[in-house]
């Protein structure tokens, strides 16, 4: 794994995630400021704001960026690499999967500061980093299954682009289905998320009430996608070759 997180150093990979989570910060402001015309942007707004956009253009912001760790190693014959260092397609999964989370947890503690300290909210720094890194968290579980199940990078990420769509539609048609687009603006999590921002909620709340169950969601996708990637181990070994 320190191999990999060294990768990650040495290829930008971790300044261009920190920058783009800076875009989303700028763009959740230019968003209220331009579309919805607000004056005195406030913290509960700018906290909405900023969570559309990682929940509504995450899909587009990051997925290239994910994939293309993989798809680096399939193009320069890695596999092979890893082959001879003994290291099989879960740990390679698991490696690619903690190191790229630990990753976002860098941009998302900036962007939890950005939010939060111009308002003088220092107590809803932990809610602010733990909402946003649970997307964050969702979007690496799906994209790097993704990333390690497919060759074609162009594939992986049209693949990717609709399959989120489909979950929104799924997500659309039975509440009971929201669960295909979790973290979307039209689900029950998004809307109690901007019930307790509007009420004044205290911090201990959004934990109680909706990141618990975050992390319970998110543990339960990683599993799936653990399993997953355990059962296509031969997918890995032929991407390699």
């Amino acid at each position: 794994m320190k191999i990999e997180f060294q990768r990650l150093i040495r290829n930008n990979f971790l300044i261009l995630f920190t920058l783009i989570n800076l875009l989303c910060v700028i763009f959740g402001y230019i968003l209220l400021v331009s579309i919805d015309r607000i004056d005195l942007v406030t913290f509960e707004a700018m906290f909405e704001s900023v969570y559309t956009v990682y929940t509504q253009f995450g899909e587009l912001l990051f997925s290239a960026l994910i994939l293309m760790q993989f798809y680096v190693d399939y193009k320069d014959k890695n596999i092979m690499f890893y082959k001879v260092m003994g290291t099989e397609s879960t740990r390679y999964y698991l490696n690619k999967l903690i190191c790229i989370i630990l990753v976002t947890c860098i941009g998302t503690i900036l962007t939890s500061l950005l939010v939060t300290l111009p308002y003088g909210r220092i107590d809803m720094i932990p809610v602010v980093f733990c909402k946003i890194e649970m997307v964050m968290i969702y979007y690496c579980a799906i994209m790097t299954l993704l990333g390690f199940l497919i060759k074609n990078f162009v594939v992986a990420f049209f693949l990717n682009l609709f399959l989120w769509i489909l979950g929104i539609v799924v997500a659309s048609i039975n509440s009971s289905l929201r669960f295909f687009a979790y973290y979307d603006a039209s689900t029950k999590d998004y809307s109690r998320l901007l019930e307790l921002i509007d009420g004044g909620k205290p911090a201990t709340t959004y934990f109680k009430e909706l990141i618990v169950g975050n992390i319970i969601f998110d543990t339960f996708v990683i599993a799936a996608c653990i399993a997953v990637a355990c059962v296509c181990f031969k997918r890995w070994i032929k991407n390699g070759i």
